[in-house]
């Protein structure tokens, strides 16, 4: 062997040393000479694409398995959404369900935010930086068994410690190699946990979580508890044994309870068939927040100068006729969901209704005219224009607010009113609850206070309405059949169907007069039926002389109708 070619030898083996063990060396040398090294590194061959320098993050996956990944995670969430819409059609809303309204896929990466309390397991990734007498940083992870490897230095274990825990120990190991340094670890990924999702969810299975992730994050994967699935009783199963049970109800309804359970790999996240269900409908709080398109109504509060020097009543039907004018504008738009569209119509009509309810009344009786659609025109009042979008639904088109509210057994009516948020004072008239009864296959019902519903307990299947207050002015009362007058009418508070026969002589000669009927229909819209005779009512008898409610049904037949047919037997 030559001379040239052993000093060539001798300078492969010192330039190998230096490139593999250049961070111990660093440590160990004069000032002078680390210069030198750096600058013989910074001039040696750049990685190539296998190789990953110690200060870069090691990439996951490509950018093609990202998009795969993507696509199937939007493949998901599209399934998911035709399921809710499914259920929006056929089913009450479920109250805690729009915690669960937007899916948002989770990231098992970190900005280096990770809490000291947090605890190291397999698979957590994190960045070491050490500084000091040695200066060097380098991606480290948690393996199978536990430890963390670090390169020159040595391995220590991490796994079950806290990340405080754990620097201490890096810490130790690291001086006990290069003193005078100081130590510095960040979870930079956090490791995954296999979960399980199952029960009464939209999309149950098992999915790659991240360590942190709280129950109310996996849930959301699988779009939540479906309308069968209990919000009140989600398990969490471990190694066979129910290891914690959460109710989201103090979630949603107070900002309240613990959900910082610790995910393990292998836990069973199960969400069981609601035990069972009570509908509330009416005037409670959370039940009335119907979301409604935005008609851009900041524009509408501004001041319209067109408007100045109008009467109070003449500004107001202006308003409304632009409202209208942008309702139906944006009803064309081609963007519009189904249930979107449906709102904006059923706004348009009551515009429309409030338009025609401002024009001047044609007579001054106790009739009043139908508007083309059939329905009853109200007296103007001044009540009906500051009402909330839901009440007007309920009283013009009957469209009544419902919520379905999860029943933990021997709950009384009250907690179910504190979890619905209570109830509107503007609107409460009093509680009505229905109960069907098996055994004599009808319902049957109660009126309670807010101060008796403490002492009230529910069961599954009952129905609670809060009574809505209607103004005393509306035209509710419908005079049908066979009479000189039929049509709607806006009876005086108080007023019999005797008083109301007899103040617009309402009878024919071929009247019969034997029997009517009233079709009463509550505010739940239960329907009852009620006879009497009709001279007995005129004569002032209290049996038969009914009292006049809103929304009765009045219904008189003739002599023809109501004839017995006779049958002559002719031999």
């Amino acid at each position: 062997m030559s001379i040239t070619q052993s000093m060539k030898n001798i300078f492969l083996s010192y330039a190998l040393f230096f490139l593999g063990g250049a961070h111990t060396l660093l440590a160990q040398t004069p000032q002078d000479m680390v210069q030198a090294i750096a600058n013989a590194q910074a001039q040696s061959t750049a990685p190539t694409p296998q190789q990953v320098p110690l200060s870069s993050p090691v990439k996951e996956s490509s950018a093609g398995a990202d998009l795969a990944l993507k696509s199937v995670d939007t493949k998901l969430e599209d399934e998911i959404k035709a399921f809710k819409k499914l259920d929006k059609k056929n089913k009450p809303r479920q109250f805690a369900a729009d915690l669960f309204e937007y899916r948002q896929p989770m990231s098992s990466a970190t900005d280096g935010g990770i809490s000291d309390d947090y605890v190291l397991g397999t698979g957590d990734r994190l960045q070491l930086n050490v500084f000091g007498s040695a200066t060097f940083e380098t991606p480290v992870q948690v393996d199978g068994k536990g430890d963390l490897a670090i390169p020159k230095v040595g391995v220590v274990k991490v796994a079950g410690l806290t990340l405080k825990k754990a620097k201490e120990a890096v810490q130790r190991i690291v001086s006990g190699q290069f003193s005078k340094t100081d130590v510095d670890l960040q979870v930079i990924k956090l490791r995954e946990v296999r979960i399980s999702i199952l029960g009464e969810v939209y999309k149950p299975g098992t999915y790659l979580v991240p360590s942190l992730s709280s129950v109310l994050n996996v849930l959301g994967l699988t779009g939540g508890p479906n309308t069968n699935g209990s919000y009140r009783d989600i398990r969490i199963v471990r190694a066979g044994k129910i290891v914690d049970r959460i109710d989201l109800y103090p979630l949603r309804g107070e900002g309240l309870g613990n959900l910082n359970v610790a995910l393990q790999s292998g836990d069973v996240v199960f969400v069981p068939l609601a035990a069972g269900k009570v509908l509330l409908e009416g005037a409670f709080r959370r039940v009335t927040q119907i979301r409604s398109i935005d008609l851009d109504s900041e524009d509408r509060k501004l001041v319209n100068p067109s408007l100045q020097g109008l009467s109070d009543k003449d500004k107001l039907r202006r308003e409304l006729e632009d409202s209208l004018k942008l309702s139906e504008t944006k009803l064309l738009s081609s963007k519009l969901s189904s249930d979107d569209e449906s709102k904006i119509q059923n706004e348009i009509k009551t515009l429309k209704k409030q338009l025609e309810q401002l024009a001047p009344a044609k007579s001054s009786d106790l009739r009043i005219e139908l508007d083309p659609t059939g329905k009853i025109y109200k007296k103007l009042d001044d009540e009906v224009f500051l009402n909330p979008q839901w009440w007007t639904q309920w009283n013009d088109y009957g469209v009544i607010p419902r919520m379905e509210f999860e029943l933990k057994n021997g709950e009384s009516l009250s907690s179910l009113i504190r979890w619905a948020g209570g109830i509107d004072e503007a609107y409460d008239s009093g509680i009505y609850t229905r109960r069907y009864q098996d055994n004599q296959n009808q319902w049957t019902s109660q009126t309670f206070t807010l101060v008796s519903s403490s002492k009230v307990i529910l069961q599954a299947g009952d129905v609670v309405t809060a009574l809505p207050k209607y103004s005393t002015k509306a035209a509710s009362v419908q005079v049908v059949g066979h009479i000189r007058i039929p049509g709607p009418y806006a009876p005086e508070k108080g007023l019999r169907i005797g008083d109301l026969i007899q103040k617009n002589q309402l009878l024919l000669p071929t009247t019969y007069l034997a029997r009517a009927e009233i079709t009463r229909t509550s505010l739940n819209q239960i329907s009852t039926f009620l006879s009497f005779d009709v001279t007995k009512a005129l004569a002032g008898d209290p049996s038969h002389n009914l009292l006049l409610e809103e929304r009765d049904v009045v219904r008189f037949y003739s002599n023809e109708e109501l004839r017995l047919t006779s049958y002559v037997r002719l031999s």
